[in-house]
Parts: C-alpha cells; structure tokens; sequence
C-alpha cells in the first residue's frame, strides 16, 4: 500500500505500508510506524503561511478567527502563543506570489456557512464557487487575500458527536 498524506489510508491499511517522502521510500509494517510516531511525542504546533503581504494576510485571519497577532520574528505575524491550546498560525514574508493550488488548508468549524462567507467576503477573501455536502457536513472552499485555500466547514449536530 502506498500512503501519501491521507489519514483514512493509514486508519484502514493492514500489513506492510510504504512511505513516501522526499525522495526515499521505507516499508514498514503499520504497527511499527504507529509506534514510532507514538514515542518520538509529535504535536502539532502551528502552521506556517507563506505570504507576500504578510500584514495583510495575518490581519485577515485574525479578524477571522477573533485572535490577537504577535511579532515573533521581524517581517513575520503570528496568531496565537505557543503552548496555547489552539495552534499558533504564522505568517512567513517570500519574494513570491502564490501561485499553484494548495496542497495544505485549514478547515474552519462555522455554525453558519452563508454567513461565515459572507464575513470572509468582507475581510477580503474570496469564494472559490466550491461546495460539498457530506454525511457529516457541508464545506465552503474560500480564500484569504493572497489566495490561499482554506474550508469553511458546518458539521452537522450528531456528526460533531461522533468524530470528535
């Protein structure tokens, strides 16, 4: 089996399982890898965005997700501290514009799709015309102001229960 970034795959995979990364490849029976993961104490921290503007994309997200921004490091913002319980969000400045599809994004839990497009409309993002209907929920794709793809995501009541 092949896994490549997909958390289902690695949930349901039985037997041998090949990583892929950054050029090498390690075979490895599912329960070795779960406990390695398991005993070298990940945690998710933060993310980190890339932006050409990073004022302008930090201000966005905080008005967003109502949190305050910090200066870490000069040129970046950051919302969030860390040890906090919610992961920290930097903002990173880069010479370059985005310019490909994302292949990270964050999906942000709303009550209320058409009115959290609508805020996200006022902030300067955009709508990407995107939209699922799932068992569980109902997903917006959107974008910030530099155009990086994030999911505007209502879960349904007894969905919510059930996965955590």
């Amino acid at each position: 089996m092949l896994v490549r970034g997909r958390g289902p795959a690695l949930d349901q995979a039985a037997g041998p399982v090949r990583v892929i990364g950054r050029g090498s490849s390690i075979s490895r029976d599912l329960s070795d890898l779960q406990c390695c993961v398991h005993t070298a104490n990940f945690h998710w921290s933060g993310i980190t965005v890339d932006c050409v503007q990073p004022r302008v994309v930090a201000e966005f997200w905080a008005a967003l997700l109502d949190r305050e921004l910090s200066v870490p490091l000069p040129g970046w913002l950051r919302l969030g501290t860390r040890g906090a319980a919610e992961p920290v969000i930097n903002f990173q400045p880069v010479p370059e514009p985005k310019r490909d599809k994302t292949r990270i994004h964050l999906d942000v839990a709303v009550d209320d799709v058409e009115q959290a497009s609508a805020t996200v409309l006022r902030l300067g993002g955009r709508s990407l015309h995107e939209r699922h209907d799932y068992d569980e929920g109902t997903v917006l794709v959107m974008a910030d102001p530099e155009g990086n793809e994030f999911c505007l995501v209502h879960y349904f009541a007894d969905a919510a229960t059930t996965t955590g």
